[in-house]
């Protein structure tokens, strides 16, 4: 065959998603009616066109808006802080450390007022000073008669007899000094109970001791109540756990001790304390002590004891006069 009789091919065009050519008829128009075409049936054994391909227009966008959120903050989410991570296990740790302090001092403070000492000897009761010799008793002056008495005046005042004098309770101690200790300081006392020697300076009503009765629950030592003696004060001390009539009669005298002149003008009450202290001979139960003076019972008498506070109290053997 002559390329000029060759049978011109026309090109191929694509409509719709659908190819037209030879061997594919064209759509057959339909009449003026203002119907859409009726497509052309393919040829039999032509491959089924496939619709075109569509994409969801909403999901794109989000996407796309995604995208371009995340590249317009350049934002990347921080790690979490240490204290973010373990915020329980640190204030945890903090609570621990803060409760465990504050055992450590209360512990402290038992252990040193109660046990940051010892004795190398428990007192037995000393001797007494001599009872006094009495004064001679005062004539009494006769009474005038009336008749003798010059009218307008008045009889001559009598003169009043002079109180008999008291024996001093107690003996007389060693005295071991007064200096002030820290708390971490064990004190060895030549002799128990103490009534002076080395002891602590911390105030706020611990070394001193405030005025009251420490029950046998309170653990304190001559370290806390020393300062007390420094300044006066007369402790009163039993040994172990009176019956609760003793008690209450220790804190009798307490009440009904009469206040030295200085304490009365000055401190509001008298110089007395009550303490338990445990560290006496077995033969000694209770004790007063001042400044170097002390009274030693076995047996609790309370006149005794409450003679021995009005006594001593801001005696004359106090080295630090003029403090409550």
């Amino acid at each position: 065959m002559s390329k000029k009789s060759r049978t011109f091919q026309p090109p191929t065009t694509t409509t719709g998603g659908s190819s037209t050519g030879a061997g594919a008829p064209a759509a057959t128009p339909s009449p003026d009616t203002g119907a859409a075409p009726t497509p052309a049936t393919p040829p039999a054994g032509a491959p089924t066109p496939r619709p075109p391909t569509t994409t969801s227009t909403s999901t794109a966008t989000s996407r796309s808006a995604a995208r371009r959120k995340a590249a317009s903050s350049g934002r990347v989410s921080a790690e979490p802080s240490f204290f973010e991570k373990y915020r329980a296990i640190v204030i945890g740790a903090i609570a621990v450390v803060l409760i465990g302090g504050a055992i450590a001092v209360v512990a402290n403070l038992s252990s040193t007022s109660a046990n940051a000492y010892s004795c190398t000897t428990l007192l037995t009761p000393g001797p007494s000073d001599p009872v006094p010799t009495p004064r001679p008793a005062t004539p009494v002056p006769s009474t005038p008669p009336a008749a003798s008495i010059v009218p307008g005046t008045s009889p001559a005042p009598t003169a009043s007899p002079e109180p008999q004098p008291t024996q001093k309770l107690g003996f007389t101690t060693q005295d071991l000094g007064r200096g002030h200790v820290d708390t971490s300081t064990k004190v060895d006392y030549d002799y128990c109970p103490p009534a002076s020697g080395q002891h602590y300076n911390l105030g706020g009503g611990i070394a001193p001791l405030a005025r009251d009765f420490y029950g046998p629950d309170d653990k304190l030592g001559p370290g806390n109540w020393i300062h007390n003696l420094e300044h006066g004060y007369v402790l009163l001390l039993y040994k172990g756990e009176p019956t609760a009539e003793v008690q209450q009669q220790l804190q009798a005298i307490m009440d009904e001790t009469t206040a030295s002149a200085f304490a009365a003008a000055n401190c509001g009450a008298n110089k007395v304390v009550v303490v338990r202290f445990d560290d006496m001979d077995p033969g000694v139960n209770f004790a007063a002590v001042a400044w170097d003076r002390e009274l030693l019972l076995n047996e609790f008498d309370k006149e005794a004891l409450l003679a021995f506070s009005n006594q001593w109290q801001d005696g004359p053997q106090t080295p630090e006069t003029g403090l409550c």
